[in-house]
């Protein structure tokens, strides 16, 4: 630590961290000197490190020395506001452990909407005091050798109605296309390739059009649709990797269609089918849809007043993979706060364009019993007596379990959870209202006190996880906590 202080008297206060518990006595030095001088001996050069010209994610190797400590260093291409000045420059400042000299490789990214290749890096070191040292200005060249430019300005043309291919080479790699549309106009825009993301920018390199519409973007492990409806104005897509693997033998081939479509997908069938396997709390919905040009993902939702709505975040949209033609057997997770058995879903599909079909009802039935150890909807719910304790299993990504606990009189409780593997934890009141949502790594205990009423807990695999293979087991104890007198 260290900062400017004025004439005066100071005390300096050192205990251990609070929550620390202490086994043995803890040594300590304490330095109090000026210190008045700025760090010097500063170094910057590209790194050797860095082989690829076209890459805009630079390697630098960095050096500097100090009288006392360094404590961080800035590294900006925006050099409008200057060391010194009352806000600079919290956005590009990176703190390192204090140490009087310090050497280090160091990743910096340029910026992609600059509009130009050649580069000027300003670096600059700051010591423990605040000391700031002098500026060093390092010139980095962009070529362009790449199958696709990392940057707008080397973007590659394609025209509306084609096809391109590219790949990406290493964790940094950004390729960059271009594109015009001369009158408002609905485009099917698909990726295929793995672990990638996808991006559309408009011409000043936002993501939204005039309007404040979102243009695209997205996460592919397979296949990415990015197309939407568009004003006229040029319009840029960036394709980049998503996943850094071991080595750097990174290599991801893609291919991008682009295509003028305006003509609304069919869905032509939608039926209720029941399985074994259908967990309760899921209702089997076979699908089939069609469009000319390609499929992008299929909704369903027990709101009428959602039905037919694009883009409704998260848990009603589904992907589909590429293709005019999509046939297949789905499971939807039903509202668990309804105790109808018989239910209405409201299912349609969308394009890769965003066109959306017309909306289907059709009605279900809830298989109100138990398929599991634990039933998967409230009303299914194994009963937990205060003071006592129950297991189970999760066994696959559509397993839920639930339990319930009946308060007649207010209480203090606690709640003692454990599982061998991560799983998701929560508790609802009566309303379904969450009280508690933790993801659990191995175990967690609540205490807290509860008004007179039924409550619920749902143990269930973790949204999160991104597993085609899960089981955990568990334990759950329910144990009031009497009064200190």
């Amino acid at each position: 630590m260290g900062r400017e202080l004025e004439s005066g008297v100071y005390f300096l206060a050192i205990h251990p961290n609070s929550g620390d518990t202490l086994y043995s006595e803890i040594g300590y030095q304490l330095h109090i000197e000026p210190d008045t001088v700025a760090p010097t001996n500063l170094s910057v050069s590209l790194s050797s490190s860095d082989t690829d010209p076209n890459d805009t994610h630079v390697l630098l190797d960095l050096s500097a020395s100090d009288n006392v400590a360094i404590l961080r260093y800035y590294i900006t291409e925006d050099f409008s506001r200057t060391p010194g000045q009352d806000g600079c420059c919290a956005s590009y400042s990176y703190t390192i452990s204090p140490t009087q000299s310090f050497t280090g490789e160091v990743a910096f990214n340029l910026d992609h909407w600059k509009n130009t290749n050649n580069r000027k890096l300003y670096v600059w070191f700051e010591d423990i005091l605040g000391n700031v040292s002098s500026t060093s200005v390092l010139t980095v060249q962009i070529q362009q050798t790449d199958d696709h430019g990392d940057l707008p300005e080397f973007a590659t043309t394609i025209p509306l109605s084609s096809n391109v291919s590219g790949n990406l080479d290493n964790y940094g790699d950004y390729d960059y296309f271009q594109f015009e549309v001369d009158v408002t106009s609905r485009l099917s825009i698909h990726v295929e390739g793995d672990c990638l993301r996808g991006e559309i920018f408009n011409e000043f390199g936002g993501r939204n059009d005039s309007s404040g519409n979102t243009l695209g973007s997205g996460d592919s492990d397979g296949a990415l649709g990015l197309g939407s409806e568009f004003l006229p104005g040029t319009y840029y897509i960036s394709i980049h990797p998503r996943c850094r693997n071991s080595s750097d033998n990174l290599k991801i081939e893609y291919q991008i269609q682009i295509h003028p479509d305006s003509q609304i997908p069919n869905l032509n069938s939608v039926i209720q089918y029941n399985n074994i396997d259908i967990r309760d709390g899921y209702v089997g919905i076979s699908l089939n849809a069609s469009d000319d040009v390609s499929l992008a993902k299929y909704y369903i939702t027990e709101n009428s007043l959602k039905a037919g709505v694009k883009d409704i975040c998260c848990a009603n949209s589904f992907p589909i993979s590429f293709g005019k033609n999509y046939s297949d057997n789905v499971t939807y997770q039903v509202d668990p706060w309804n105790t109808d058995n018989a239910r209405t879903l409201y299912v349609w599909v969308e394009d890769a364009a965003g066109n959306l079909s017309s909306v289907q009802e059709i009605q279900v039935t809830i298989h109100n019993q138990i398929t599991d150890d634990h039933g998967g909807l409230p009303q299914l719910a194994t009963d937990l007596p205060i003071d006592s304790n129950s297991s189970g299993v999760i066994d696959s990504t559509e397993d839920l379990d639930y339990f319930r606990f009946h308060i007649t009189n207010q209480i203090d409780l606690s709640i003692h959870f454990q599982n061998s593997w991560y799983s998701q934890f929560q508790i609802f009141d009566s309303n379904g209202d969450i009280i508690l949502s933790n993801y659990v790594g191995s175990e967690i205990s609540y205490e807290r006190n509860f008004i007179p009423g039924i409550y619920y807990i749902l143990i269930r695999y973790p949204t999160y996880l991104n597993s085609s293979t899960y089981q955990t087991d568990y334990q759950i104890e329910l144990t009031s906590i009497l009064p200190v007198e």
